[in-house]
This record gives C-alpha cells, sequence and structure tokens, in this order.
C-alpha cells in the first residue's frame, strides 16, 4: 500500500487576494498521515495566511519568505 498521491484543484483566499491553484497531497497508508503542498500557484502573492477550499474541504496555509507552510 504505502503513500498514496492524489492533486486537487481549487481557491487559495488569503490576504485579500484570491488565486486558483492545485495542491498535491501524499497520504501514508500505514498512519493514515497526509502532507499537502501548493502547485502553481501566483508567484506574487503576499505573505501571509491563507486557506486552499477544494471539494473535499480546505486545507489552511502561511506563505512565509516565498515558501507555502500547511498549517497542521
Amino acid at each position: 500500500m504505502g503513500t498514496t498521491y492524489e492533486m486537487h484543484a481549487g481557491t487559495l483566499k488569503g490576504m485579500g487576494r484570491e488565486a486558483t491553484c492545485l495542491v498535491g497531497i501524499a497520504v501514508d497508508n500505514y498512519t493514515h498521515e497526509s502532507r499537502a503542498s501548493i502547485q502553481n500557484a501566483q508567484h506574487d502573492l503576499p505573505q501571509g495566511e491563507y486557506v486552499f477550499s477544494f471539494r473535499n474541504g480546505s486545507i489552511p496555509f502561511r506563505r512565509e519568505q516565498g515558501i507555502w507552510v500547511e498549517e497542521v
């Protein structure tokens, strides 16, 4: 089983901005833990707190020094 990967299209909202992007989610099938990463987001989004919303739910993220960090 190992790890499965999913890609989800959705909307990233925060800091007075809204952008369409993808999020890749890796799910460990043994521990059921997951890690999400922002893919292809606009490079000009300011630092701060965001929420990625998609069909299956939402994931909070923070952008710091140009890097997307999943809020766990």
